[in-house]
């Protein structure tokens, strides 16, 4: 995504600079300038267009925006012990931070932080029905 807003950046710029040399040289090239820096620009958005729906970072990118806007990560997390079998099931809309040999994630019932070494936690982001 970076990259993607550098591009941009540098084209932007691109554009001003050309808009402002023609308009130096001559008045009536101010037009023209402002053709070029246009077409810049909306070639620009057809890009992003494109690198939001057809990119995985970008449909990540729309998800979390999304997400962030209406606190509506549904998860669940399921924790299972060495030998497979389930100890706790978690289901509910929170973020999750992984750290070291941990996650944390703050539920309704609370802060939670599970530790793996000795098992397996799985999670899983359950689509909404809107969705479909």
């Amino acid at each position: 995504m970076g990259a993607f807003i550098s591009i941009g950046i540098i084209i932007l710029v691109l554009g001003a600079w050309i808009s402002f040399v023609l308009y130096e040289e001559g008045k009536h090239k101010h037009i023209i300038a402002a053709v070029i820096t246009l077409v810049l620009i909306v070639g620009l958005i057809i890009l992003g267009y494109w690198y939001m729906n057809n990119t995985q970072e970008g449909r990540r990118t729309i998800r979390n925006i999304n997400n962030n806007f209406t606190n509506s990560i549904e998860r669940e997390v399921i924790v299972y012990d060495i030998n497979g079998k389930v100890i706790q099931t978690f289901k509910g809309s929170f973020d999750i931070e992984y750290e070291g040999d941990r996650i944390m994630f703050d539920s309704d019932d609370g802060r939670h932080i599970i530790y793996f070494k000795t098992g397996t936690i799985i999670v899983n982001d359950i689509e909404s029905n809107e969705e479909e």
